[in-house]
């Protein structure tokens, strides 16, 4: 699991709005498909799923997912990482599989 400096000191909650605050920032700038945007994303997905809100990090990591194969592959390392974490999202909903 992925954790931030402030999520490593339990600090979720804020490490939350940081990275809510953050990301918004390269959607604007450099736009939603951009490696630091799809980055950022990811983080927050992490965040989200420490602080058990589990049905908004699957929706946050679909969607990164989804971008970070049409931008980067399906074999890219970020691409890989965000896909075993929507999986470890996916195991905490009691979903198991796909279903694809």
């Amino acid at each position: 699991m992925l954790r931030s400096p402030l999520g490593n000191l339990g600090e979720h909650a804020a490490a939350r709005t940081l990275f809510e605050d953050t990301l918004t920032r390269p959607r604007a700038t450099l736009g939603p498909d951009h490696t630091n945007t799809l980055t950022t994303a990811m983080a927050l997905g992490w965040t989200l799923g420490n602080l058990g809100e589990h049905a908004a990090a699957r929706t946050l990591f679909e969607d990164t997912l989804t971008r970070q194969r049409a931008t980067l592959g399906p074999d890219h390392t970020n691409t890989l990482t965000t896909a075993m974490a929507l999986g470890w999202t996916l195991d905490r909903l009691g979903k198991r599989h796909l279903g694809r």
